[in-house]
């Protein structure tokens, strides 16, 4: 996918578990509230866990969770109608 963005922020993230998977609903990110519509892959590296989400304005990002950092958003997409 194009038009992405690598970064390190911290976002605070609401949700829940399903079984063992981390199931975000909301993330307040930047001073907006989104609202989380589909969550995609989730995986487990050096005891970070990574999750894939597309929010309603079809943005998508990938979050990391961790016991040490708490939620993170390492990488942001924008959404279709903003790329050109």
């Amino acid at each position: 996918m194009q038009n992405s963005e690598w970064l390190d922020e911290a976002i605070l993230v609401e949700g829940g578990l399903r079984g063992e998977l981390l199931v975000p609903r909301k993330v307040v990110w930047r001073g907006k509230t989104l609202t989380v519509v589909s969550t995609g892959r989730q995986w487990l590296a050096d005891d970070i866990t990574h999750v894939l989400v597309e929010l309603h304005d079809r943005s998508r990002m990938e979050l990391t969770f961790s016991h040490q950092s708490g939620w993170r958003v390492v990488r942001y997409w924008l959404p279709p109608a903003a790329t050109v």
